[in-house]
């Protein structure tokens, strides 16, 4: 147990997707922008919107909302782009609202009430000014087999 004030916090993005607030590690962001011209992908699941250019380099483009919700993708307004194992991918939100340093222990157990797509790729729960923030770490946002595929898809 860590003395009181002295927990560590790790600095997080917290944006709007739809309906979720989430945070994303501020360590893993690159960078974010306004959205950008898409090229569909065919045979994808409905969250991948497409891929774009990013700072010269053809990048796979994923809508939050429907990541999480498993549902259709609909566009966003901000582009969140994360550094993951296998290269950059872009997310859509809707709202980017600043970093904040949050506590772990601040995570609570409403994970399981969580339900499809999201139990898979929600580390937790947390309560942050006044709203139910969904904890996202980047390695478990999409699978290894698909970002594979999305990256291969540069080479087309």
């Amino acid at each position: 147990m860590h003395p009181q004030g002295s927990e560590q916090k790790r600095a997080m993005l917290l944006v709007r997707a739809a309906e979720w607030h989430a945070a994303l590690p501020i360590a893993d962001v690159v960078e974010t922008c306004r959205p950008l011209p898409l090229r569909p992908i065919q045979g994808v699941p409905a969250y991948v919107r497409g891929m774009t250019v990013l700072r010269g380099k053809s990048t796979p483009v994923l809508s939050l909302g429907g990541l999480l919700a498993g549902g259709d993708a609909r566009p966003g307004r901000r582009l969140v782009s994360l550094r993951l194992p296998e290269g950059v991918v872009a997310l859509e939100v809707d709202e980017v609202y600043g970093v904040h340093d949050i506590a772990e222990s601040q995570l609570d157990g409403a994970r399981p009430l969580l339900g499809g797509e999201a139990l898979d790729r929600v580390s937790g729960t947390a309560i942050i000014d006044e709203k139910l923030v969904a904890w996202l770490e980047t390695g478990r946002l999409v699978q290894s087999d698909l970002l594979d595929l999305l990256f291969a898809e540069n080479l087309s």
